[in-house]
């Protein structure tokens, strides 16, 4: 198992790709990382060529979500928890035919930093549909930051840790799993940059949005229910994280992350 961020990409585009096992045993807001530990945890980064709030915006609008997300061909949301927290079920297209089941938390952590945090959950609205099979998500995090020195664009850190399930759980369908996932965190940055340009230019049209409203993460406590893993805990684990990066350290940095350790 590899102890530190393995870096695997750094193209011409400003995307950097690190890699990283986790062990089975290591918790994640309560929850064992268990079966996953086999798939690789991502982190990527890129500079998006936008401002902070256009950049956020797209979190918070599912009509533009297939627009830096291809293979999401459905989202609907199932539950509003509170006002800066939902869950939602998303489904892909053939032929991956996964489906999977969301805790969504926003945060904004200061002037400068926003903060969206994903966790596998699951709800009694959201059935498993024949042909489909059911993804898991120990962690998912999305991090903004307005660039230092120019507030027309955003630092932006993806970290992503999926289960796929089904044929992905064998051990050649793991292997060639991990060797994809690197290449999807810059599909996902190249087309989640596109989209924020198209919103810079004013070139997107959506239709109304559920914006959450801007809450302090240190100042403000979320509570969820009892079912499923609050996501808000996994937000909670990236505050130090998000300390450090307010203060400006370098995004390469693997102290800045929380799963460094």
């Amino acid at each position: 198992m590899l102890e530190v961020w393995e870096k695997v990409v750094s193209d011409e585009d400003g995307i950097t790709v690190w890699r990283k096992y986790l062990s089975a045993n290591m918790e994640i807001a309560g929850k064992r990382v268990g079966a996953a530990s086999k798939f690789a945890c991502v982190r990527a980064y890129k500079i998006i060529d936008a401002p902070l709030d256009q950049v956020y915006d797209l979190f918070t609008d599912n009509s533009r979500v297939q627009e830096y997300n291809e293979y999401c061909k459905f989202v609907r949301d199932l539950e509003w928890l509170d006002p800066q927290t939902k869950i939602t079920h998303s489904m892909t297209g053939r032929p991956w035919s996964r489906d999977f089941v969301t805790r969504v938390h926003y945060r904004e952590l200061d002037e400068n930093t926003k903060l969206v945090v994903n966790r596998g959950e699951e709800h009694e609205e959201a059935h498993v549909q024949k042909g489909y099979t059911r993804m898991d998500m120990p962690l998912g995090v999305n991090l903004m930051r307005r660039l230092p020195g120019d507030e027309t664009k955003t630092e932006f850190t993806v970290i992503t840790h999926v289960n796929p399930g089904g044929v992905a759980n064998t051990h050649f369908g793991s292997i060639l799993t991990n060797r994809l996932s690197t290449d999807s965190p810059r599909q996902f940055l190249e087309k989640l940059n596109e989209a924020a340009c198209r919103s810079r230019t004013g070139s997107s049209s959506s239709g109304a949005k559920r914006r959450p409203p801007t809450v302090s993460a240190l100042r403000e406590a979320v509570v969820g229910p009892a079912t499923g893993v609050a996501a808000a805990a996994a937000a909670a684990a990236l505050v130090t994280l998000v300390r450090r990066r307010a203060a400006g350290d370098s995004a390469g940095n693997d102290d800045l992350n929380p799963l460094s350790a």
